[in-house]
């Protein structure tokens, strides 16, 4: 056999060059797959060509969901994704996107059968633009749907549910009134504004009207991970004892709540993926446009989280008639993987404004809107979208209340002097060069390692672990969570009571779904020495505590330090967030602002001061086309 050998550098080819260069890890590995699978339908494939096309998979990868053909963007892209070494005179991308139509084997229309597709100035891979064209369809047939008139009875529900209020107009009840005129219902708001309490509502008002009618409502109730479910149905539950009260004592409507409240106490949320039925196949579930979900409304909330896929594969397996109810926090981080979908869905409600039928609907209900002046347009689609405004949890003048607001703004100099402000409880930054880093979190961590320590029971010890959490962007390198972890475990444990990495007093996070445990990526348990060995304390919802050994567990991390996107859906009563340097990629707006709505009394912020300014001036881009589809507007 022939000796395998490199051939010098002079002597390769571009495609030799190229694919010699992922090998290495010089490119990026799925980029470089996705060339080597378009040269085996088309061996024609120029160089130039070859590379939009590795750069379009890149940007898959980096969660947007096609590549935008600007040549300025380009340039810079291609030189981030590695292809100034294999292009050592550069690329000319003004003449290369004027070719793209010579490659028909590879490239076609959204109708055509092919692995890429262009739409406009986008490239896609094929399947992407699928799905963005799917959601919009569906959703902008699900908004169109006709309204139906509300009866006396429901009148008389809502002003239970929302007697007279300060606060005008009350979002929560137009989101509530919604969800019983149209198949269609966005509500969005950031934390604290009624999002659960609003889920609560609805599902009494629509479970009452439905038994008002004879006829049993089948709801279901979904998020993304198993952690954001699970909170839901303990947050909801919560409302219903709250609410259900406060029904029964009008005479009319006692029976009505009688007969639905063992379904309501039923009520369970899951996981979109358990929702839909999802197999050993990835991708593939077992509910979809040819066996749809049997539920009259589904109920999915932290929508922010949700990938482009994962809502097409939700919108695929919608039934004919059913509702849909999506709720979030359209300016929180968007989904790990490909798609801003929340954010897309709500892009137009500055443009856009509600229909004369709608201002009517809220006066109606003793709710009037004031009216915007101008040329604005209308939407059946802005009809359906609620933005919970009012804050319950963080009154104005609270520090992390004014700080989330002149982030969420892009606010940089109000940001910055509010951080600087004496006066203002519950937020500081510290400067990164000013503060030594390590000997920073040792003196945070101290007095809160040595409370858990102290605690004899393991229930007291993982209640303290909501009081204080270390926030990271990264997971890797010197200022992420894997590194973070580490550091705390050696300075405050001694190495004498690890056992395989663990030790008494670990807190650790499950990464990865186990339905027969019960455990669900998001949960937090402790790690506790017994008798006979280390075991993983988690609390029950009936407030019990179960011990599992580790090597029964799912996935899962230390969580002295979480990243961020871990946090999503979680609160802690103090939060340490870490900036990345501010020449990272990940740094962004969404992420500060997720970072300081974690924290419900402080957030303490370590970086930079540039790498905030970057922070708070630059959102988060996502590429995409299900906005424009949505509203007509980039």
């Amino acid at each position: 056999m022939e000796p395998f050998y490199l051939k010098p550098p002079e002597k390769r080819d571009f495609f030799e060059s190229f694919f010699l260069a992922g090998y290495l890890g010089e490119l990026e590995p799925s980029g470089v797959e996705f060339v080597r699978f378009l040269k085996r339908i088309e061996p024609g494939l120029s160089k130039e060509i070859c590379a939009l096309c590795y750069l379009c998979a890149c940007a898959i990868e980096d969660s947007h969901t096609c590549l935008k053909l600007n040549p300025g963007f380009l340039k810079e892209y291609a030189s981030e994704k590695g292809l100034c070494k294999i292009f050592k005179k550069g690329l000319d991308f003004n003449s290369i996107t004027l070719s793209l139509d010579q490659f028909p084997a590879v490239l076609g229309s959204s109708s055509d059968i092919r692995p890429m597709a262009l739409e406009k100035d986008n490239l896609y891979i094929q399947k992407y633009l699928f799905f963005e064209k799917s959601i919009s369809q569906r959703l902008l047939e699900l908004s169109k749907s006709p309204s139906r008139s509300i009866t006396d009875t429901e009148f008389r529900i809502f002003d239970k549910l929302f007697p007279a209020s300060p606060i005008s107009p009350n979002w929560q009840k137009l989101a509530c009134l919604n969800a019983l005129k149209k198949d269609l219902l966005v509500i969005t708001g950031g934390p604290g504004t009624g999002k659960t309490r609003t889920i609560a509502s609805i599902i009494l008002i629509l479970s009452m009207s439905s038994a008002i009618k004879g006829s049993d409502l089948k709801i279901a109730l979904s998020a993304p991970t198993g952690k954001a479910a699970s909170r839901l149905t303990e947050s909801i539950q919560v409302v219903f004892e709250a609410i259900i009260p406060v029904l029964k004592k009008e005479k009319a409507l006692a029976g009505i709540v009688d007969d639905i409240y063992e379904g309501l106490l039923a009520q369970r949320a899951i996981t979109v993926h358990r929702l839909l039925g999802s197999g050993k196949r990835q991708g593939v579930f077992r509910y979809n446009s040819q066996n749809p979900l049997d539920f009259d409304v589904i109920i999915v909330d932290e929508v922010s989280m949700l990938d482009l896929p994962m809502m097409y594969h939700l919108i695929d397996a919608l039934g004919e008639g059913s509702k849909l109810i999506l709720v979030g926090d359209k300016d929180q981080l968007a989904s790990v993987e490909a798609g801003n979908v929340l954010s897309d869905i709500c892009k137009g409600t500055e443009s856009f404004v509600y229909s004369k039928e709608f201002f009517e609907m809220a006066r109606a209900i003793g709710e009037p809107i004031n009216k915007v002046e101008g040329d604005q347009k209308v939407s059946e689609l802005r009809d359906s979208i609620i933005t919970l405004c009012h804050n319950f949890r963080f009154k104005e003048g609270s520090g992390i209340y004014e700080l989330s607001d002149a982030v969420n703004k892009g606010d940089f100099d109000t940001a910055f002097d509010l951080l600087k402000r004496p006066d203002l409880k519950g937020i500081e930054f510290f400067d990164i060069k000013d503060i030594k880093l390590s000997s920073f979190i040792e003196d945070q961590m101290r007095v809160f390692v040595q409370a858990v320590k102290k605690e004899k029971e393991p229930s007291s010890a993982l209640g303290l672990l909501e009081e204080f959490k270390i926030l990271c962007a990264l997971k890797e390198g010197p200022f992420g969570n894997k590194n973070l972890n580490q550091f705390v475990s050696n300075r405050f444990f001694s190495k004498n009571l690890f056992e395989h990495g663990l030790h008494h007093g670990l807190p650790i996070i499950i990464r990865k779904n186990d339905y027969e445990l019960g455990l669900f990526n998001g949960d937090i348990g402790i790690t506790w020495k017994m008798e006979d060995g280390l075991k993983v304390v988690f609390l029950q919802k009936d407030g019990g505590i179960r011990f599992l050994a580790p090597s029964r567990l799912p996935r899962f991390e230390p969580a002295w330090a979480v990243t961020v996107h871990v946090s999503q859906g979680s609160e802690f009563k103090r939060v340490l967030f870490i900036l990345p340097r501010e020449d990272s990629l990940i740094i962004g707006r969404e992420l500060l602002y997720t970072a300081i709505t974690r924290a419900r009394e402080k957030i303490t912020i370590i970086g930079a001061k540039e790498a905030l300014r970057r922070a708070i001036t630059q959102p988060t881009m996502r590429m995409s086309g299900l906005g424009r589809r949505l509203w007509g507007i980039d």
